[in-house]
């Protein structure tokens, strides 16, 4: 008798379970079936597939945005490197006539002093003295031919400025093979001169133009190691920084323009490398 009510009793929790899933089961079902739910179910659907959409085409405008800055980059690349040249174009065109002007007033100077002596001569002619116009005419040596101004020799610095001018010229024909030996014979020739940093100089520029980098940042390092006192100073320290970025070194082309920024910083030069890295900010 004891038995059959422990039985009775574990069966009746088990048909009260089952009573209770088929409950759960039935009540979901009513759910599931239910409209509101069904229009839930298509709307969430409907998102679903609006955010698939909406994800594709942000990877699409993704993909576009990266192509654009790439092209970007490119563009601002070869901006910078064109402005580069347009600078020292224009700075070497600005030289040569300044060099021109140079050696114009130099010739006038000496036409000066030229009719300053043979006025001189002349008057010595004029004078009343018969001695003074016969030795004249018997070939004495005139007033102008025992003058200093036209029986001296050139001194060695006007034959240092004439070396440099003429190699300094072939930069203004565009020969740049011709004037790279020209200055290098007169770097050689005048290693530790003033005109020495400007021969190393524009030997950077010519190398820099044939964006031979490597070449143009040694003559540039030449003039910030071994003459830093010297006017051509900030100009190398920013064509050594452009030379960088035609290296790719971009670390130590940012810290050759703050070097500029530091050491002159009211300077045309100073807002160049401002602009510089503002560009090289962009592409970073």
């Amino acid at each position: 008798m004891h038995k059959w009510i422990v039985v009775v009793g574990l069966i009746t929790p088990t048909w009260v379970l089952a009573q209770t899933l088929d409950q759960r089961v039935e009540r979901l079902e009513q759910i599931t079936n239910n409209p509101i739910t069904i229009q839930l179910g298509q709307r969430l659907d409907f998102q679903a597939n609006e955010l698939a959409e909406i994800q594709d085409r942000l990877d699409r405008l993704l993909f576009q945005n990266q192509q654009l800055q790439r092209q970007l980059e490119r563009h601002i690349e070869q901006s910078s490197q064109r402005l580069a040249e347009l600078e020292t174009k224009l700075e070497l065109a600005g030289s040569v006539v300044k060099n021109h002007d140079r050696v114009d007033d130099k010739r006038m100077s000496a036409v000066e002093e030229w009719g300053t002596d043979l006025a001189v001569s002349d008057s010595s002619l004029t004078d009343d003295s018969a001695d003074v116009r016969e030795g004249f005419v018997l070939g004495q040596p005139s007033p102008v031919e025992s003058g200093d101004s036209m029986g001296e020799m050139p001194s060695a610095t006007d034959s240092m400025q004439q070396e440099y001018d003429q190699a300094f010229a072939l930069l203004g024909t565009g020969d740049y093979e011709a004037a790279q030996q020209a200055l290098m014979a007169f770097i050689e020739r005048y290693p530790s001169e003033n005109l020495t940093a400007d021969a190393y100089y524009w030997l950077g520029e010519s190398w820099l133009i044939q964006q031979d980098f490597g070449q143009a940042l040694q003559a540039f390092e030449v003039i910030i190691n071994d003459f830093n006192d010297h006017s051509r100073l900030q100009n190398a320290l920013l064509r050594g920084g452009d030379s960088l970025v035609g290296l790719n070194n971009l670390d130590q082309a940012v810290e050759f323009y703050n070097r500029v920024l530091e050491s002159f910083p009211q300077s045309r030069t100073a807002q160049s490398a401002q602009e510089r890295l503002t560009r090289l900010q962009v592409l970073n």
